[in-house]
């Protein structure tokens, strides 16, 4: 998991924002052409807004507002659309959407619902001379951009300058820009259906301020509608904007971040395929009360607005293109932080805590048996996905001769032997068209314990790869058999064990020495052996509940070469219960640091929802966060949160191979700064997840100081990525075609030709992609 949070996370961001073709296979424009009549449109919502009273008001050069609407209309009555005309009319409008008694609001929480009639909400849309239809939703969101905007002028004045300000921030802070991002119920099956991460984010957002009515959230009462007009004006409703920067109550950004992962936990609620807020911005960094104040900026036009997106994607991806070449740079960088990441975790998974405790489920059965505390010479764990296995007690040093129960007045043991539960490689799965039968391939290890000086054990380990035949039903898998012929895996590894015991319970163990070598889940070779210095305290807590606490020294060897060392800190722990016979992990929590001849690693692993799957084949975290950085030689760095969150493990057979009806929706995501040579540090976020078999989508953005450039695309052919600035500029990539056309909101400001890679701007200018 954690593997995957790295190199597809980093790797994704690579590829979404180097993405190439175009999205507009017409010819260039002719020259521009004068309108005669201009239309606005758009959609209306909190919760679709159905028979709105729609009012267009004209700005004019002070920041002033028409004394009457300039336009109105009423929004549908089925889809909460609207449009109306005006004519020859050109400059800043406003879009206010308000009630009377036949206005409702189809709210995600409590369905159709009565608009209050003191209810207003504002959307906002500049129309120039080459502009004959435009686009302006009306949202919280728009009018929170509106609000912040006009908090920073003279009493209800609204300037172009004020609005290009506000929405730059506003759109940094949702992560999307709301005066184009069509709403949509984040029930509906619109939803569901959208590929637009945009569509998706807001969705989310819309049903956040529904959840806070719906809960009564801060301090909202009354019908239902009246707690949507509260929960609208106390969160969005508290934007201000002071010297160029805009912020919101901290009461608000409270309670929308805590209902927004109300939100995308909701299944009824949320049908998109966005299930988690995990690197995505949607008010995470927004400020709180006053603003650091920050130099206003001078406005800028819309096709300044458009060169600097393409300034800042040239810089920074001329930058990654260099450094991603062979022999050097970001690519080299990125494959050598994995593979130091992998080295760090390779030994660092569950089988850090079943070491633990399979070597003191041994020792305890060894000194009960000699304590004559018990007569078992056998100890099993019952449930076939538990990693805890069996141990036995042996007449020999060399465990081959098992006592038996003839045995247990008469023979003192001399070794005990214990077997870890088999791990199924991943995909392994065949099945014979001649007998029906199924075979898996299976990595196994085993431990044997015999008796040294008083209070310690030494040891013996080794890996082992081996094929199983059985059965398999729609009830599950049964009569196994493993099949002649184990193949060891790397060399046998020795040490010792001290412990001391508290009761019953293994209070200390201390291993000193190798482990033996190491797979991934699809049985490819990690480590051909490991030297372990591991201390590991045990504690009891309630409800049957160990804490196994960590620390110490771990050392990776490969084809003779040395991988790095990783050091636990002495606050890194594995919760566990341990019933009886019966043992399954709880939760992880992992203090690292890696050193190897390339880079650094080091930050806090933290592991959790652990689960089998379909047929019990593995048990593993369904929920991994890496908090940290890793650095180079090269002094480039990753420095933040990567987290990766499986959603259907339970259903997923991991011995089978993948398919249409057999595959893993998981997402990755990460949040935080990257540093490559030549470059400033970049502000990242990124956040991917699997939609389906061989179906994924993906959203980010980066913040090199100047710009925040967000970009999205999904898997579905042709390649498309979306890339927009803070600014309102947008383009859509489409692998093969040949014209790309620039927008700025709703005006057109440049088309690319991928052919000769120039963009032309609408002003005459040029220049090039490259």
């Amino acid at each position: 998991m954690t593997k995957l949070a790295l190199a597809c996370a980093l790797a994704s961001t690579l590829a979404a924002c180097g993405g190439g073709g175009g999205g507009n296979t017409s010819a260039p424009d002719a020259g521009p052409v004068v309108a005669q009549s201009r239309t606005i449109s758009g959609v209306a919502a909190n919760g679709l807004i159905k028979d709105g009273i729609v009012s267009v008001y004209a700005y004019d050069a002070g920041g002033n507002r028409s004394a009457a609407p300039v336009a109105t209309a009423r929004t549908s009555k089925t889809d909460g659309s609207y449009s109306v005309n005006l004519g020859n009319r050109t400059g800043l409008f406003t879009v206010e959407v308000g009630a009377d008694a036949g206005t409702t609001m189809e709210d995600e929480y409590s369905g159709a619902i009565t608009m209050p009639a003191t209810m207003t909400m504002r959307g906002l849309v500049q129309l120039d001379g080459g502009n004959t239809s435009a686009t302006s939703h009306v949202t919280p969101f728009t009018d929170m951009l509106v609000t912040a905007a006009m908090s920073a002028g003279t009493a209800n004045s609204l300037t172009t300058a004020n609005v290009a300000s506000a929405q730059t921030e506003v759109t940094k802070i949702l992560g999307f820009n709301p005066l184009t991002t069509k709403p949509l119920n984040a029930n509906s099956d619109a939803a569901a259906s959208t590929t637009d991460t945009s569509e998706k984010l807001q969705s989310l957002a819309l049903a956040a301020i529904s959840q806070i009515a719906h809960a009564s959230g801060m301090g909202c009462a009354g019908t239902p509608g009246e707690k949507v007009k509260c929960a609208v004006n106390a969160t969005t409703g508290t934007a201000r904007m002071k010297d160029g920067a805009v912020s919101i109550g901290g009461g608000a950004k409270t309670a929308l971040l805590a209902a927004l992962t109300a939100v995308a936990n909701d299944a009824t609620v949320n049908k998109t395929t966005m299930k988690t807020l995990d690197g995505q911005r949607l008010f995470s960094d927004v400020p709180v009360n006053t603003p650091a104040p920050t130099p206003t900026p001078t406005p800028a036009t819309p096709v300044a607005d458009t060169k600097a997106l393409f300034a800042s994607l040239r810089t920074n991806l001329q930058a990654w293109s260099d450094a991603s070449q062979d022999g050097g740079g970001l690519r080299n960088s990125l494959n050598a932080l994995k593979a130091d990441f992998d080295t760090a975790l390779s030994p660092l998974d569950q089988n850090l805590a079943d070491w633990i405790v399979v070597s003191s489920s041994g020792i305890k059965l060894y000194d009960d048996f000699i304590q004559k505390k018990s007569t078992a010479f056998s100890v099993k764990d019952g449930h076939p996905w538990a990693p805890l296995g069996s141990c036995t007690l042996y007449k020999d040093a060399a465990a081959t001769v098992a006592i038996t129960s003839r045995d247990v007045t008469s023979v003192t043991p001399k070794s005990v032997s214990c077997t870890m539960s088999d791990a199924i490689v991943a995909g392994s799965e065949r099945k014979s068209a001649s007998s029906g039968l199924y075979t898996r391939v299976v990595i196994g290890k085993s431990i044997t314990l015999a008796p040294a000086a008083s209070g310690s054990f030494a040891y013996t380990t080794q890996t082992q790869r081996f094929s199983q035949e059985y059965r398999k039903d729609q009830y599950g898998l049964y009569d196994f058999r493993n099949l002649s012929g184990q193949t060891p895996i790397g060399s046998a590894a020795r040490g010792t064990i001290g412990y001391k015991m508290n009761g019953d319970l293994v209070a200390t163990a201390l291993i000193d020495g190798t482990m033996p070598a190491r797979t991934d889940a699809v049985g490819a070779v990690l480590t051909d052996y490991e030297t372990w210095h591991i201390k590991a305290a045990t504690t009891a807590e309630a409800e049957g509940i160990t804490n196994y606490a960590f620390s110490g020294t771990v050392s990776a060897v490969k084809n003779g070469t040395a991988l790095g060392t990783v050091k636990l800190a002495d606050t890194s722990f594995v919760r566990a219960v341990v019933s009886g016979d019966s043992y399954r992990v709880l939760e992880g929590k992992l203090a690292i640091d890696v050193a190897t001849a390339n880079s650094t690693v080091s930050g806090i692993l933290s592991l959790s929802k652990f689960d089998t799957d379909k047929y019990g084949n593995r048990y593993q975290p369904n929920y991994a966060q890496f908090t940290g950085s890793f650095t180079n030689s090269r002094a480039e760095s990753f420095n933040g949160v990567i987290t990766v969150a499986v959603a259907n493990h339970k259903n997923y057979d991991s011995a089978a191979p993948l398919s249409a009806s057999n595959f893993i929706l998981a997402n990755v995501s990460f949040k935080g700064s990257l540093k490559i040579v030549s470059r400033p540090a970049l502000a990242v976020t990124f956040a991917g997840r699997t939609t389906g078999y061989n179906s994924a989508e993906y959203n980010g953005s980066y913040n090199d100081g100047a710009n925040v450039i967000a970009f999205e695309g999904n898997s579905a052919p042709p390649g498309t990525v979306r890339i927009a600035s803070a600014t309102g500029v947008t383009v859509t990539l489409v692998d093969g075609a040949k014209y790309i056309d620039v927008y700025k909101n709703n005006s057109k400001t440049a088309l690319i030709n991928t052919s000769t890679g120039m963009i032309n701007y609408i002003d005459g200018s040029f220049e090039t992609l490259n």
